[in-house]
């Protein structure tokens, strides 16, 4: 059986992404910045947005591309014991040619 994974689907925002116990698989980034915009994505070892002493498990800043930025990492099946929550720090109001999106497979 090949090994399946449940995704979060497209997001562009903080986001609860499981609230058990699971297997971080990868995290998939797409990313247009315009002028100085900058995005952080951060996830979680969290079941909910309550993150205090809650291990980050992985970090992605974009600050000021002008071509589109397309990224896939690859972690391995780390073990998330509370779940996962995704936080995105975002410009507001972004540039009008910013774009983001992120999407985490998990199982």
């Amino acid at each position: 059986m090949p090994d399946a994974s449940r995704s979060s689907g497209v997001l562009a925002g903080d986001a609860i992404i499981c609230k058990n116990a699971c297997n971080l698989k990868s995290i998939h980034v797409t990313c247009t910045t315009g002028s100085t915009d900058q995005y952080i994505l951060k996830i979680f070892d969290s079941g909910d947005a309550t993150l205090t002493g809650n291990t980050e498990l992985a970090r992605f800043v974009f600050k000021g591309h002008t071509g589109a930025i397309n990224v896939e990492y690859d972690m391995h099946g780390v073990l998330a014991r509370e779940g996962l929550f995704a936080q995105l720090t975002q410009p507001i109001p972004p540039n009008a040619a910013s774009q983001f999106a992120f999407s985490v497979e998990y199982n």
